[in-house]
């Protein structure tokens, strides 16, 4: 059964373990394997619903089988695209798939919004929601960040098939990026740059020493960018004296192999290799779930007691400059800051103890890379049209935004069924998730707020 799809997937599989073999034996903890595809519209869907369950369910089996954490099998442009999301996301836990909203496009916020409802009746806790989400045009492919992550034609290769010359199938194109848990060196460098003044200097130098020795793993890997790899030579001191705390934090994988047009290095069933391809590093501060917080590193710094007070946004903005203008890094992705909601232990406190939790969440698209895993009211969703109609109105803003700042947003909401705004959300032995409350995204939650 599908002997062209499990051919691409066992030979980049091969390459993803290859690659994982480099950065361990160089000390570095590969935290997952991940696969991404080109948008789902272009391969998998079929006119016959049964073909689409069985190939759901033969590739979330090969994905099981090799161990790889997950596959994103990309956007969804279209509302009858995204009618097939549920589907989806119900037929394995290995998959994740996001919505790409276009601003003032009211239908479409509407129907994600139905979306995002319609997923959380899928677990007791609506946990199923963090495998999809709201996304802006602005999130382009190469980004290792699920549940965003997806893989696109380059533009030459488009211009080739339209001129009607024929293209050789076997050959199938690999990309691969690579995702960073930071929280060590994030948090031994804002305690050394001790104010916003010195996060252009302090925290940049110290973040560059940083990933210059994954970028060389990967450059060697592919070897195919020998101008990048000369570039980077000279930092071979600074590799040799990167501080081991580094060293042990978590980097993730992405191939974005793009089941129409896949590749390996490696020979299967007539698929004939080229080269792997290194896109970059998502630069994006990213602090484990549950375990850390970013919050609370930001709030070493003296200009800011409280996260959500002044220079917040300031020291948020210097960050993320920093991240997505690094001398010799290629970067990819977000490069700029994750802040999950209900991930973040000392955002969680915050929220729980303010007066109005709301305009906390307001900032985040303004400092961090969207609103991220924010628990709201999942009891009957006929009886909630005043938080329905709040999801809708905050998915249009966010894409605004996104496309005004031209910074690539996501929003990814987590209807709890059975909760309402108050309420306590116990996640269990969840390794993603800190128990917290549900919030309202409306006005009223603000207490004393007219």
């Amino acid at each position: 059964m599908f002997p062209s799809l499990k051919a691409k997937i066992d030979a980049v599989v091969d390459g993803l373990k290859d690659l994982e073999i480099k950065y361990q034996e160089d000390g570095y903890i590969v935290e997952s394997l991940r696969i991404a595809t080109n948008p789902f519209g272009v391969w998998l869907l079929q006119n016959d619903e049964f073909v689409l369950a069985d190939r759901l369910e033969f590739l979330g089996s090969l994905l099981h089988r090799h161990g790889i954490f997950g596959c994103c099998l990309g956007p969804a442009k279209n509302t009858n695209e995204l009618a097939c999301v549920r589907q989806i996301i119900a037929s394995s836990e290995k998959f994740h798939c996001f919505f790409m909203l276009n601003a003032n496009d009211h239908v479409g916020a509407h129907e994600a919004k139905e979306m995002v409802y319609d997923i959380s009746t899928l677990n007791s806790q609506g946990l199923a929601n963090f495998r999809f989400a709201v996304a802006a045009k602005t999130c382009k492919p190469w980004n290792p960040c699920f549940p965003v992550a997806y893989y696109e034609e380059e533009e030459k290769q488009e211009e080739e098939a339209g001129t009607g010359e024929e293209i050789d199938h076997r050959r199938f194109d690999v990309r691969f990026a690579i995702g960073i848990e930071n929280s060590s060196i994030v948090k031994l460098l804002l305690r050394k740059c001790g104010t916003i003044e010195n996060i252009d200097t302090i925290f940049r130098q110290g973040m560059v020493e940083a990933l210059i020795p994954i970028q060389q793993i990967a450059t060697n890997f592919c070897s195919t960018d020998d101008t990048q790899s000369k570039k980077n030579g000279k930092h071979g001191n600074t590799i040799r004296d990167l501080d081991k705390i580094f060293r042990d934090v978590m980097v993730h994988v992405l191939f974005p192999p793009g089941i129409a047009h896949s590749c390996s290095n490696h020979i299967h069933n007539g698929v004939q290799p080229i080269s792997f391809r290194f896109m970059g590093i998502d630069t994006t501060v990213h602090f484990p779930f549950k375990t850390s917080s970013f919050v609370s590193a930001l709030e070493c710094l003296d200009e800011i007691d409280e996260f959500g007070e002044c220079g917040t946004i300031a020291a948020c903005t210097a960050i993320s400059k920093v991240l997505q203008s690094m001398e010799c890094i290629r970067s990819t992705g977000f490069c700029g800051l994750d802040i999950p909601v209900c991930s973040d232990r000392r955002f969680v406190q915050l929220i729980e103890s303010s007066i109005c939790p709301r305009r906390l969440i307001n900032i985040l698209p303004v400092c961090a890379n969207g609103i991220d895993m924010v628990c709201v009211p999942g009891s009957d969703v006929h009886l909630h049209t005043q938080s329905e109609q709040s999801l809708r109105s905050l998915l249009l803003d966010m894409v605004t935004l996104a496309e005004q700042l031209g910074k690539p947003l996501i929003s990814r909401i987590l209807p709890v069924p059975g909760k309402k705004k108050g309420d306590r959300v116990n996640f269990g032995s969840s390794s993603h998730f800190i128990n917290c409350n549900v919030i309202y995204l409306d006005k009223g939650e603000c207490k004393g707020e007219r």
